[in-house]
C-alpha cells in the first residue's frame, strides 16, 4: 500500500538540516585543491585583489582561507621543496654556489 504524502514529509522532517554528501558527511564538499592553487597563482601573477579573482576558480574567500593556511602550516614551502627536487634530478636546475672574497667584506670590530 502507498503511503501517503504526509507520511513521507512527516519522515523528512526528522532527517538532519544541511547539504548530504556522496561521501556521507555535512557540509559543502571540498573544492579540489589544485583548481585552489591555480586561483591562487593566478591571483598573484596578474596582481589582483583577492575579489577579483575569477569565479572559475572559486570563491575568492575560499582562496583566501587556503592560502593563509597553506603559508601558515609550511606547505608552500613543502611544495617548493618537491619541485626543486623533481628538477634537480632532472637535470633542469643549475645549481651556483658564490662565495664573496674575505678581502672585499667590511671588517666587523
Amino acid at each position: 500500500m502507498p503511503r501517503s504524502t504526509s507520511h513521507r514529509r512527516q519522515r523528512l522532517g526528522r532527517l538532519p538540516s544541511g547539504a548530504a554528501r556522496a561521501d556521507g558527511l555535512r557540509g559543502r564538499q571540498r573544492l579540489d585543491d589544485r583548481r585552489v592553487l591555480n586561483g591562487i597563482v593566478w591571483k598573484f601573477r596578474t596582481d589582483v585583489v583577492w575579489r577579483d579573482v575569477p569565479e572559475r576558480y572559486g570563491p575568492w574567500a575560499t582562496l583566501h582561507t587556503r592560502f593563509r593556511g597553506w603559508a601558515m602550516d609550511g606547505t608552500f614551502d613543502r611544495m617548493l621543496r618537491a619541485a626543486q627536487a623533481k628538477a634537480d634530478a632532472a637535470g633542469d636546475i643549475e645549481w651556483l654556489v658564490a662565495f664573496p672574497r674575505a678581502g672585499r667584506l667590511p671588517a666587523v670590530r
